[in-house]
């Protein structure tokens, strides 16, 4: 069985039990990509993250079209998370 079916196969079951639960997907997808799969924690953290800022990216343009998101305060938040 390949890396990328189970690191697929393990990211489906962690959105799932994530989102049964409440708890972010990276939480399960880190440890399996770093100890069995053997990715550096490096690559297996960014990996995660790139997952929620594509989920936040893709979500973002509905709020902003219906009204739900304030823009005033998703700007004063960027600017204060790209600040570091």
């Amino acid at each position: 069985v390949s890396a990328v079916l189970i690191a697929f196969l393990v990211s489906i079951g962690a959105g799932g039990f994530g989102s049964l639960v409440g708890i972010g997907g990276g939480l399960i997808i880190v440890p399996v990509l770093s100890t069995l799969l053997g990715y550096d924690i490096k690559v297996a953290i960014a990996a995660s993250l790139i997952g929620v800022i594509a989920t936040s990216i893709a979500a973002s343009g509905h709020y902003l079209a219906t009204g739900i998101a304030d823009r005033r305060l998703g700007v004063t938040l960027l600017v204060a998370t790209a600040m570091g």
